[in-house]
């Protein structure tokens, strides 16, 4: 009912019920200029009838968040391949998301400057397909992506000039190679999070930490006037306590 009656006056909508395969359909028969798409447990056949939608449809799309989605790889594979504009993208804690479906991104959103995939099966070789195809890139959270490892992060860092946040708490075997990386490349990070990155040793951290707020002479007045914001880091496992850096 809603598609019919915003029809093509809609262009962004946030629905936290599950979308099914009917309202999808609803949606992309209705509604042509629909371009942000939030939706809560999206299921399968939802996200397959999206896919099929004419390449005209997703080409408008800039803006799509799907959370704890069990769409197949397939279907997700599918609809990033029509959203050649999209700007932002999430795909939070869906089963199916792997280096697959990120390097179907990175193949198919040349555009794209912020990506979540959090909880995801993604690794190495996903992240270097984004490196390669995602020069926009400047947003990225890879939250308890438990398979993702220094060189998948080193080769993105080094890449993505315009990287401004990077979340990678819960990376728990990202080690203190990646801060060294960071130092070196990120010149307009402004927020990063290593909450629960435990191979991080205290030491690294309290001398990362202290480059951080300094942001030393060694960099240029683009860094210098860059405005970072926010640091966090959490919960360091030494043998014997847990300490938390902010």
């Amino acid at each position: 009912r809603l598609a019919e009656a915003c029809a093509e006056a809609l262009v962004e909508l946030e629905l936290h019920a599950p979308l099914t395969e009917t309202g999808m359909r609803a949606l992309v028969t209705h509604c042509p200029r629909l371009s942000i798409l939030y939706n809560f447990r999206m299921d399968s056949d939802a996200v397959a009838v999206a896919a099929a939608a004419p390449r005209a449809l997703l080409s408008h799309m800039t803006e799509i968040t799907v959370v704890a989605s069990a769409a197949t790889q397939q279907s997700l594979c599918s609809l990033v391949r029509g959203c050649t504009s999209i700007l932002t993208l999430e795909l939070q804690c869906c089963e199916h998301v792997n280096d697959t479906v990120v390097c179907a991104i990175a193949n198919s959103c040349p555009l794209l400057s912020s990506l979540d995939v959090q909880g995801s099966f993604v690794s190495s070789r996903g992240l270097r397909a984004l490196a390669r195809s995602c020069p926009r890139i400047a947003d990225l959270v890879f939250k308890d992506c438990c398979s993702i490892t220094d060189p998948g992060v080193n080769v993105i860092v080094k890449s993505s000039r315009d990287l401004q946040s990077l979340d990678v708490s819960g990376c728990f075997r990202i080690t203190p190679d990646v801060l060294k990386t960071i130092r070196s490349s990120c010149h307009v990070m402004q927020e990063l999070s290593l909450e629960g990155c435990t191979a991080l040793s205290a030491s690294a951290l309290d001398t990362f930490a202290t480059w951080w707020a300094g942001r030393g002479p060694q960099f240029d007045e683009h860094w210098s006037n860059s405005g970072v914001e926010h640091f966090s880091l959490a919960y360091v496992e030494t043998t014997k306590r847990s300490t938390r850096l902010e």
